[in-house]
Order: C-alpha cells, then structure tokens, then sequence
C-alpha cells in the first residue's frame, strides 16, 4: 500500500485561503510583533557596545 495519495492536490483549492488568512494573521498579530521587539533591542545592545567602545 506505498501509494502517493492525490487527496493534498484534490482539496489545496479548496481549503488554501483559510490557511493563508490564518498564516497572515498568525504572522501579523504573533510573529512580526515579537521578531520587531527583539530586532530593537539587538541593534540597542549593538549601539551601546559600539558607543562605549
């Protein structure tokens, strides 16, 4: 029974928005907030260490 089953290609139309909208959103609410906060306080800590050097 090592068949490649076609039901993934059969239904990508049909459920594809709904896991774009909750990858979007995931990103937008979730993901960029964090990544935004570590990415100020890297470059502070970047700009710190260049200051007082």
């Amino acid at each position: 029974m090592r068949d490649i089953s076609l039901e993934p290609i059969q239904t990508f139309f049909y459920s594809w928005p709904r896991n774009f909208f909750i990858a979007f959103w995931g990103e937008a609410l979730i993901a960029q907030p964090i990544a935004r906060f570590a990415m100020k306080k890297l470059h502070a800590s970047q700009a710190n260490k260049a200051a007082s050097a």
